[in-house]
């Protein structure tokens, strides 16, 4: 792979040094009246987590799970949580989730398989039928030999683009009870609409990436915190040109995906996040129609949070939110 400087690095700074974790300290990023930012779009129709969601349910609660697997020249881990009361004869839908740019697969739930506060969070929710049972895979982006092998950061999305569909889906869709009924791609694309992908950070801007070149695997898309690439790299300029190419190409039209974008008006990816909002609102309402939250009546909502910071108790929050309007 070519060597350059360490990606990891860059991405670390421009992402603020934070992997929406616990143990990292939240940053306020205080907008000023020289801001580039075209509007403010705060939303008061952002629900707040209701009492008791972090407290373990009485009964059905599953353990989460570690598994390992191998792409090409690298070995990586996930941790998968199944719903309460997991059946094998039922079919279920499945979240992927990405961390930030210092985050790895145990961002989202812990290594060992004890209690975290997204795995009672969604226990609570299916439990409350707020959303449909759903198996959800945390991820990491970096594979562990990334010391060894400094790369840029085309090579790593065009690495993971390929693990994602070629090695993860494949294992997990069918490893579980999933609307999955192969590992071909055909079967994977079959089954998109009983998928979705989320990110916090730079976690969230590979999910716009995703939707900019893997639209036939998922469905349904949720980029908490976080602007696109091409914000931060030239080469990846023109994200809604890319999608619109990405429809025309593959067959899909603007009725086959919703995105659920979500910010804090002082975490420090507000401004990137609120230039991207305006920029697809101004150049792409051929691809992008704005709704509250009713997919019948449009394909994407942005919800910006007021004084809510970079920390993983907000991203909280915002997966939610976007949950309930996937698969309620």
């Amino acid at each position: 792979m070519k060597k350059i400087i360490t990606i990891l690095s860059v991405l670390c700074i421009i992402f603020g040094l934070c992997a929406c974790g616990r143990d990292i300290q939240p940053q306020s990023n205080e907008i000023t009246e020289q801001s580039e930012i075209q509007n403010n779009t705060f939303s008061e129709s952002i629900e707040s987590i209701p009492d008791g969601y972090f407290e373990p349910i009485e009964i059905g609660a599953v353990a989460t799970e570690m598994i390992s697997y191998t792409h090409e020249d690298h070995t990586k881990n996930a941790i998968v949580y199944l719903p309460p009361n997991y059946n094998e004869s039922n079919k279920y839908d499945v979240l992927y989730i990405l961390p930030g740019s210092t985050g790895d697969y145990s961002t989202y739930f812990s290594e060992n398989g004890t209690d975290r506060d997204f795995q009672l969070l969604l226990d609570n929710m299916i439990q409350n039928e707020e959303i449909n049972p759903c198996i959800v895979a945390a991820l990491s982006f970096y594979p562990k030999e990334l010391n060894m092998n400094n790369i840029t950061l085309n090579e790593l999305l065009n690495d993971f683009r390929s693990e994602m569909t070629e090695c993860i889906m494949p294992l997990i869709e069918t490893k579980y009870s999933t609307y999955t009924e192969g590992t071909s791609k055909e079967d994977l694309i079959k089954s998109r609409e009983h998928r979705a992908i989320a990110g916090c950070s730079m976690g969230g801007a590979i999910v716009w990436d995703m939707l900019a070149t893997s639209i036939e695997y998922f469905k349904y898309y949720a980029p908490t915190a976080a602007g696109s690439f091409e914000d931060y790299y030239p080469e990846y300029q023109g994200i809604g040109d890319r999608i619109r190419n990405e429809l025309k190409e593959k067959g899909y039209t603007t009725n086959d995906f919703f995105v659920f974008a979500t910010d804090g008006t002082k975490d420090v990816t507000y401004e990137k996040m609120e230039l991207l909002i305006n920029r697809l609102k101004s150049e792409c309402s051929d691809i992008f129609v704005f709704t509250e939250n009713n997919m019948s009546k449009g394909n994407i909502t942005y919800k910006a949070l007021e004084n809510a910071e970079h920390n993983m108790d907000y991203m909280h929050i915002y997966l939610y939110n976007a949950l309930q309007t996937f698969w309620k």
